[in-house]
């Protein structure tokens, strides 16, 4: 819950947010207008969206949330089916785009326990120890700080309460081709801004900083640039389950470029 909060299903707008210095506030514009382009995520990413969304349906299977928050929501497709009587969902994202979609998921009869926040979260006034269940994928990738961010997550989430928490390793071998690749592109098509590359393994030391235990991990890979015109969407999932099993059974982990974390705050 923000301090002052707003009416029930109400988007917040983060037009008057928290004052940042002038590089954080230009970053986060930069993102908020990338993701604005339905294509430039929605479209793309249907494979990684999916075993996401089927990921934190396993890890929050059979256990009961109060409150939950989804940072970077994007569609919502990853969270809104997890609403229910006993639950409230906050929904944040810095593309009122994105928040619109995630708003029409909702069906009408939830609205009054979803609250849509259109801002950054390093800029909103939570309330400490108040969210049980906190999902935050695609998203460290794009801040301007993971450590902060991981920081704050530990101070609005309960104690023994549940983190899920997405990273892309770049520094995988496999990655760092992608990186390659990427530079030799944007000799001609510059980028917005550069997105950060993170190791794994620092991530989640940083986590264990901050209270969290690792709960529980499943790492996967994503077909490679250029290659999905040889496969069905439905040909590309399968072939990565095959590989990669899930999050209970979690193969192949040595190819993964994909790490999303079951985390608890102790």
């Amino acid at each position: 819950m923000i301090a002052k909060e707003p009416p029930a299903g109400e988007i917040q707008s983060g037009k008057n947010p928290v004052p940042v210095g002038h590089s954080d506030a230009d970053r986060i514009e930069k993102v908020r207008s990338l993701f604005d382009q339905r294509a430039a995520y929605l479209d793309r990413r249907q494979l990684d969206i999916r075993l996401r969304r089927e990921t934190v349906d396993r890890v929050v299977q059979g256990k009961q949330y109060s409150e939950i928050l989804d940072i970077g929501c994007g569609d919502g497709s990853i969270s809104v089916p997890l609403l229910n009587s006993n639950c409230r969902l906050t929904l944040l994202d810095v593309s009122p785009g994105m928040l619109s979609i995630a708003r029409s998921r909702v069906p009408e009869e939830w609205l009054s326990r979803v609250e849509f926040v259109n801002q950054d979260f390093m800029q909103v006034p939570f309330e400490k120890n108040f969210f049980d269940l906190v999902i935050c994928v695609g998203v460290l990738a794009h801040v301007v700080s993971p450590r902060d961010l991981i920081a704050k997550i530990a101070s609005v989430l309960k104690p023994n309460g549940t983190l899920i928490l997405e990273c892309t390793n770049g520094h995988h071998l496999l990655d760092r081709v992608n990186q390659l690749r990427n530079h030799l592109a944007w000799l001609f098509h510059p980028p917005k801004y550069k997105m950060n590359i993170l190791s794994a393994t620092a991530i989640r030391k940083t986590a264990g900083q901050q209270g969290f235990k690792l709960a529980g991990e499943f790492r996967y890979g994503l077909p490679l640039p250029g290659t999905a015109r040889f496969y069905s969407a439905d040909g590309a999932y399968t072939t990565t389950r095959s590989l990669f099993g899930d999050i209970d059974h979690n193969r192949n982990r040595w190819l993964a470029t994909q790490h999303i974390f079951h985390l608890v705050r102790s």
